[in-house]
């Protein structure tokens, strides 16, 4: 299939088929310094996520109230996802009701539901404080089953996106939250990278030439992740003797030794899941397998391991204004044979880059002298005909109505593109750009009824590519000296193939003045021909 033509210029791609206490306290948005201006309506916000794995029986409220679901006077946003929702309470009442209510209980009075959406067993649940009700807008969901057959939704994955806009206090972010239950058992970490890769291709919303990862300031990542540990001491050992192995580190407190052993860390480690994303070690016992009950005794047969997790990450222009200050387990709930977790973080808002409009002109312009990519991956037989897409994070800041893109290289996997100038942003105030990401989209054109092929995505943060002392002095006129970038390929999730890179050499032109932007000059209308211009465009 062709990709559908937006009314925006922008391609619409088909989908492919004794426990230790915490040892850290929240932080007080107050008590950042040096970031904010008196002008700041809202300098950030701080959100708790919390995760858990139901076990299919009715909890109890006053426990998650107590220990799991816990907005302080100072949380702004409250997330939720729980696994294996589906019980029958005492009263009668069926989970979806019942559960809904405890989250809405927990919260209190001051919050309102964002969203709510299910998968199966699977539940999402996003409130916020009803004094940013009108500062949240562009409400986005979506799901992916990866259960059995690719398709039933026992294991998968629940996404729920929105924009934080306070125009007043001059401050934005957008927010994504994705809440997963991925396969179970030992051996089976292989098939939950692959889950985690499912869900990133298919479940695309807003940009949909983006997986999910790749599109907002900061993204949480959590769930039922059930990732095990395989000590390296215990290779070749029977699975009791692990469980003995694992136990006696529990018992010692010796949270790095597991973690040395933990499949999700390696596979971080490996790019094999996740890219970007960061992992906080826990340092507190395993959340799986457990008796129901209160404290935490494990069952022998499964290893423990650490299978309720949380991770985020964060476009580079944004990655300095994430801070994570708690992630604990919740020894207390007992009705599970998986421990909660939860954390909390605080947001620092970046400036709110005020969009001028495209008709006005001017503002910087960047020029890639020169761009090339090695090792692409093989989207054709034998071969590659590679071209780029280019994104902005905040989006749409370049002044053009269709996406900028290169001309496509025929048959290489080693493709080098003419020197090219994009669209002017639309950006009046050169100290936005320190908050701004460029995404570099790697496609494969396929001529005829083929879908293009995506072989890898690029992030890089404007400060990568441009001087910070241009930056603070320049408004009007003037060039960034030219600056090389090397940067590695990833496509849903993890590595695009080992060696798979984008480089280059660009810089930033400050034009005062409204210049014309011809797109065909970039290799034509992407949505149309793939940008080999044989085609007559469809987008006016």
């Amino acid at each position: 299939m062709m990709q559908e033509s937006r009314e925006d210029g922008q391609p619409s791609f088909a989908p492919a088929d004794p426990e230790p206490a915490a040892t850290s306290q929240p932080v007080k948005l107050g008590d950042i310094e040096g970031e904010f201006t008196q002008a700041s309506a809202v300098a950030g916000l701080n959100v708790l996520v919390c995760s858990w794995n139901v076990g299919n029986e009715e909890p109890k409220e006053e426990e998650l109230r107590q220990y799991l679901i816990t907005p302080t006077d100072d949380t702004d946003i409250v997330a939720v996802g729980v696994q294996e929702c589906a019980y029958k309470a005492a009263n009668g009442e069926k989970q979806d009701p019942h559960f809904d209510n405890i989250v809405k209980a927990c919260c209190g009075a001051g919050f309102y539901k964002v969203s709510c959406h299910h998968l199966w067993e699977m539940r999402l649940y996003v409130y916020a404080r009803t004094e940013h009700k009108e500062k949240i807008s562009n409400v986005v969901e979506a799901k992916e089953a990866t259960g059995i057959a690719h398709i039933l939704g026992n294991k998968g994955g629940l996404i729920t996106k929105f924009d934080y806009d306070d125009a007043a206090g001059g401050r934005a972010a957008s927010l994504c939250f994705i809440s997963c239950h991925l396969a179970a058992h030992q051996g089976k970490t292989k098939d939950r990278n692959g889950n985690i890769e499912e869900i990133c291709r298919n479940a695309r919303i807003e940009n949909k030439a983006l997986d999910v990862t790749t599109q907002f300031n900061h993204t949480f990542f959590f769930g039922d992740l059930n990732y095990r540990i395989d000590l390296p001491d215990g290779v070749g050992l029977e699975e009791s003797e692990q469980w003995a192995m694992v136990k006696s580190h529990i018992d010692a407190g010796e949270w790095d030794k597991l973690y040395a052993g933990d499949q999700l860390a390696s596979c971080l480690r490996q790019e094999k899941c996740l890219d970007g994303f960061v992992d906080t070690k826990p340092q507190f016992m395993p959340t799986f397998k457990v008796l129901r009950q209160a404290a935490t005794t494990y069952k022998d047969q499964r290893i423990p391991a650490y299978c309720d997790r949380i991770l985020t990450k964060s476009m580079p222009g944004c990655a300095s204004h994430l801070t994570n200050t708690m992630f604990k387990n919740c020894p207390e709930v007992s009705t599970s044979d998986h421990k909660p977790v939860h954390g909390t973080y605080t947001v620092t808002l970046p400036p709110r880059v005020n969009r001028s409009p495209a008709e006005t002109g001017g503002g910087p312009v960047l020029i890639f002298d020169e761009l090339s990519a090695d090792n692409l991956l093989i989207a054709d037989i034998l071969s590659s005909d590679p071209y780029v897409l280019f994104f902005s994070n905040p989006p749409d800041l370049f002044a053009s109505k269709k996406t900028p893109q290169t001309e496509m290289v025929k048959r290489t996997l080693s493709p080098t593109w003419k020197r090219m100038r994009m669209p002017p942003m639309r950006i009046k105030n050169a100290n936005e750009l320190k908050h701004v990401s460029l995404v570099l989209s790697v496609w494969d054109a396929d001529l005829g009824p083929n879908v293009d092929d995506p072989l890898g995505n690029a992030i890089i943060a404007l400060t990568d590519l441009v001087d910070e002392q241009y930056l603070s002095e320049a408004t009007a006129g003037g060039a960034s000296p030219p600056k090389d970038f090397t940067k590695t390929l990833y496509l849903d999730g993890k590595l695009a193939k080992e060696g798979s890179i984008i480089k280059g050499k660009a810089h930033i032109e400050w034009s005062p003045d409204a210049e014309e932007y011809d797109s065909n000059s970039m290799g034509g209308c992407y949505e149309c021909c793939g940008g080999a211009g044989t085609k007559q465009c469809s987008i006016q």
